[in-house]
């Protein structure tokens, strides 16, 4: 045997074992993730949904299809634009789902830098985004191409945490005190509440967390804005109702995040940015439940019972008349 058949057996063997670490790694490793545990839901929902939810964490805690109706919650804790845009051309790209309205987010740190970066679920998104176009606009091309690559083909790199929790506990250890609460077509349902909390302790929660979302880099980046509008464009194309939704937060998460940035050039600076569609509608909820603590399980996400509410009033007052509009058109 010479040497260039022995390389070639080596690489046959070890793409072999590659493919079969990996799809351990999604089948079993991975298997109680938040992405994955989302997707089996979806797959068994598509029928019947006219409406996708999708954003990050106040979404995935935020609004229950349950409440909605003919919807599924396929948000994904951390998600921004640059994910988001992807996941809504994948979904009509592939037109299992009959797609007529997306609820989408424009929260205080939807637009931030924070979490831009972050490549814990990139193995959920290498095969629908480009991560190429990504890292272009990022100004970091060959980070992003590695990664996209790594997710695509090589999930478990990297997963040392995950693979080890997994051998011990049987979950993974990425947000895996997520992985004990209970979700329900895509949303994550927790009936915890911070209402007894001592209000001081509150506040430096609030801090904390809005420090953690927004940093001091500004509320809104360009490249989030860019894909923001692209995703506007995509629905507009496609005669999809875009809901954008500003989720309820406490009043003191909104006094720590106003610390921070200028709110008010915020809200101007999104009103310019949805001027131009008609099928776009603003829902400004952020001041809603400020002072019910009951409702929220930390200072800026809904527990079960606001979420609960939060989704009724969203039926009630925007997808009723929306999918009655359409309808008849």
């Amino acid at each position: 045997m010479n040497e260039v058949t022995k390389v070639g057996l080596l690489l046959c063997v070890g793409l072999v074992l590659n493919v079969v670490l990996a799809d351990w790694y999604r089948e079993r490793v991975m298997w109680n993730g938040i992405p994955e545990t989302t997707t089996r839901q979806f797959d068994e929902a598509r029928g019947g949904i006219d409406t996708l939810i999708l954003g990050d964490s106040h979404a995935k805690r935020g609004l229950y299809p349950s409440v909605l109706g003919d919807a599924f919650n396929l948000s994904i804790p951390g998600q921004k634009y640059t994910q988001t845009y992807y996941v809504v051309r994948s979904q009509i790209e592939d037109g299992s789902v009959d797609l007529r309205i997306v609820i989408l987010p424009a929260d205080l740190h939807t637009f931030a830098l924070w979490n831009t970066d972050n490549f814990a679920f990139v193995r959920y998104y290498a095969p629908i985004a480009n991560y190429l176009e990504i890292g272009w606009h990022r100004g970091a091309l060959w980070l992003y191409a590695v990664r996209g690559l790594q997710g695509r083909y090589a999930p478990y790199v990297g997963g040392r945490q995950n693979i080890l929790s997994y051998l011990a506990t049987g979950r993974p250890a990425v947000l895996q005190w997520l992985q004990d609460t209970p979700m329900v077509e895509g949303a994550l349902v927790d009936a915890r509440t911070i209402a007894k909390l001592p209000p001081d302790e509150i506040v430096e929660r609030a801090r904390q967390r809005a420090r953690l979302h927004l940093g001091d880099a500004g509320p809104i980046a360009p490249i989030h804005e860019w894909y923001f509008s692209r995703t506007l464009e995509l629905c507009a194309a496609n005669d999809i109702e875009v809901v954008l939704v500003q989720y309820p937060v406490t009043r003191a998460y909104l006094d720590a995040v106003s610390e921070r940035t200028d709110i008010e050039a915020f809200d101007r600076r999104i009103q310019a940015l949805i001027e131009p569609y008609r099928n776009v509608r603003l829902v400004p909820s952020r001041n809603l439940y400020g002072k019910r603590l009951d409702l929220f399980i930390d200072p800026d996400h809904l527990n079960e019972r606001g979420a609960t509410s939060f989704s009724r009033r969203i039926k009630r007052r925007v997808l009723d008349p929306l999918r009655q509009r359409i309808a008849r058109d």
